[in-house]
């Protein structure tokens, strides 16, 4: 059904008036957006009033079933995890970060930006090879029809126990057991998942942050969360980006932004830093995946219902690093925990890691 219905609009091969189209809408005005977003609208609003839910496109024809009506991209900065943040802060930083990204950035903050990206390189690259071995797995999508379940729960801790030993390998302190890691990963999983938590969930967790607790005087309670209002201001640059350029000139605007505020601690920065970088692997990781499955259909970039599922996924998988890193800045507060600041920030870059790759797990399959 899905393939007859697009069938005369995915030529093989782009025809003069494709790129024609695409490249009046590259150079188009706000008003050819929305009429695109009005269009599209009207297209899914027809077939799900046609057909139901049993018309929507599976994901690997068009789009996800969950997203294929949507009008409008989601609220994320709704999650808890995002309680902290200051609205009026979030707003200054999103129109600073905007001005950045509309005058380009200069020489000097395109190499400040590259120098963090290469800094946090390696949370790029865990989430990516996570998420390519979960496109080729099949439990994982048939675990992802099953919401709620112990199947699907059971997902999410198997690819947390994959990958998070390399989050252990950069903070040089590892789990005495799998059973020690599973109860761990538990926390991450009912955090930013939809797993219930194990009783011996924060006391796994606690245990090994505990080893990595010395004399120095940094201590988490005291912290700036200054980072969060960052990083909620890309979730906010998410929702209306047109493309995968787009979204990534609007990521390293506001790594830019954070390297140029002096209210911002170097803790705060690599934090920062490091969302960044997963937002930008995830970014690319989902833009890729759908791009040669949907062919000429991404003439509307991410102003079609394809890029509302992109954004939706990538937001996911930001507010899992959220969400991870909340629960590891709690958990070290409550336990006294000291050490200095390199360490703090790898603890929470690991929970950021672990978060997403649940997030992405949760909303992809």
């Amino acid at each position: 059904m899905c393939e007859d219905l697009f069938a005369d609009i995915t030529p093989e091969k782009p025809t003069l008036a494709t790129k024609l189209v695409s490249t009046i809408y590259r150079r188009s005005s706000q008003v050819i957006s929305m009429t695109l977003r009005f269009v599209r609208t009207a297209v899914l609003g027809a077939v799900a009033a046609g057909g139901g839910g049993a018309m929507a496109c599976t994901r690997d024809q068009l789009t996800s079933p969950r997203s294929s009506t949507r009008s409008v991209r989601s609220a994320p900065l709704a999650h808890p995890a995002f309680a902290r943040t200051h609205p009026a802060r979030v707003t200054a930083i999103h129109q600073r970060a905007a001005d950045t990204k509309r005058r380009g950035l200069r020489a000097e903050e395109r190499s400040r930006v590259r120098d963090l990206s290469d800094k946090f390189k390696w949370v790029g690259d865990v989430h990516h090879a996570a998420m390519q071995d979960a496109i080729k797995d099949v439990s994982v999508r048939a675990a992802g029809r099953e919401r709620g379940t112990a199947a699907r729960c059971d997902v999410q801790l198997r690819y947390l126990m994959k990958y998070y030993p390399q989050v252990e390998h950069r903070m040089g302190a590892r789990f005495d057991s799998p059973t020690e890691r599973r109860a761990a990963m538990q926390e991450f999983a009912a955090r930013a998942g939809d797993c219930s938590p194990a009783s011996t969930s924060s006391t796994a967790m606690g245990g090994l942050i505990g080893r990595t607790s010395g004399t120095a005087g940094f201590h988490p309670d005291t912290a700036s969360v200054r980072w969060l209002d960052y990083v909620a201001s890309i979730v906010t640059g998410l929702q209306t980006a047109k493309s995968l350029d787009d979204a990534r000139e609007m990521i390293d605007a506001h790594v830019a932004t954070a390297a140029a505020d002096d209210s911002l601690s170097a803790v705060d920065l690599d934090i920062v830093a490091a969302a960044a970088q997963l937002t930008t692997s995830s970014a690319i990781e989902w833009d890729t995946y759908f791009r040669p499955l949907e062919g000429s259909l991404f003439i509307w970039g991410w102003l079609s219902a394809i890029g509302d599922w992109i954004v939706e996924v990538v937001t996911a998988d930001v507010v899992g690093c959220v969400a991870g890193s909340v629960g590891i800045l709690l958990l070290m507060a409550g336990m006294d925990w000291s050490g200095d600041g390199s360490e703090f920030v790898s603890w929470i870059v690991g929970g950021c890691e672990a978060g997403g790759i649940v997030g992405s797990v949760l909303a992809a399959f």
